[in-house]
């Protein structure tokens, strides 16, 4: 996964904790804001653990986070954002980790160096294959954001990385671009992958979303944020408010899959 976005902002303070205090004019804030208040992408809390799982036990390898909470947002609007992030052996290959500051507590989980078993990424790989081939709606990257924005939602490039997206039914297919010069890392392309389970909704519903829980998130290859351009994400809509999600390479080859991610209108 490469060092992450959040690692020159982490320290660490003692074995088993670190602190991490973020810029407010980071991109993780000013292009991600809900309701006009710039909000922590759900996703980050994921890529901020795994940074720090590297800092604190650097043999230990995470290939899947599961039963994962997000209890509140939280805000980039204070003069020096600042989260603690603490992680705990929790029996064989397992970190239990919390997420928080003073008053509150933001996330919880579990990294595990076991793989998971998941049929996401088969199921991924067939809808990508029948979507190209058929689909009932179609929008384009400004329609997308429009209506995103139309929900409250409004990105900047750092997350605005959807170039197209179909829609058959409860499954929709989107190409994610290297879009206005910004690349991308764990944290975008995952939250990008969320957005395209929102665009299922499109014309249906108006009201924004959040993450509030997930059930196994498994990273299946190594990917090379630094030459990598495009990928396809597939969503597979169980209800309402939980979803299937996989991120395939250009040529669809898994390399990130979520299985039940659910998700609950926002509290802002």
């Amino acid at each position: 996964m490469g060092a992450g976005i959040f690692a020159p902002f982490i320290q660490q303070v003692g074995d088993h904790e670190a602190t991490l205090c973020v810029p407010p004019h980071h991109p993780c804030f000013s292009d991600h804001q809900v309701r006009s208040l710039p909000v922590l992408p759900g996703v980050s809390y994921l890529e901020l653990v795994l940074n720090t799982a590297t800092m604190l036990f650097p043999h230990f390898r995470a290939s899947t986070l599961e039963d994962c909470l997000w209890l509140r947002p939280f805000l980039g609007n204070v003069a020096s954002p600042r989260l603690n992030i603490e992680l705990k052996p929790a029996g064989n290959q397992r970190l239990a980790f919390t997420v928080a500051d003073q008053d509150h507590t933001y996330a919880l989980g579990c990294l595990c160096s076991e793989a998971s078993v998941t049929q996401v990424p088969a199921q991924g790989q067939r809808i990508r294959e029948q979507l190209l081939l058929n689909s009932s709606r179609h929008f384009d990257h400004q329609q997308v954001y429009a209506e995103f924005s139309g929900m409250g939602i409004d990105y900047g490039p750092f997350f605005k990385k959807i170039s197209h997206v179909r829609i058959h039914e409860q499954l929709s297919l989107a190409l994610l671009s290297r879009q206005a010069g910004a690349g991308f890392c764990f944290s975008n392309l995952l939250d990008c992958a969320f957005q395209s389970g929102m665009a299922i909704s499109i014309g249906t519903e108006r009201g924004s979303l959040m993450p509030f829980s997930l059930g196994t998130l498994v990273l299946h290859a190594p990917i090379d944020f630094s030459h990598t351009n495009e990928y396809w994400v597939t969503t597979r809509k169980h209800t309402e408010f939980r979803t299937d999600i996989c991120v395939l390479s250009h040529d669809g080859r898994p390399l990130i899959s979520v299985r039940d991610l659910g998700v609950k209108p926002s509290l802002l």
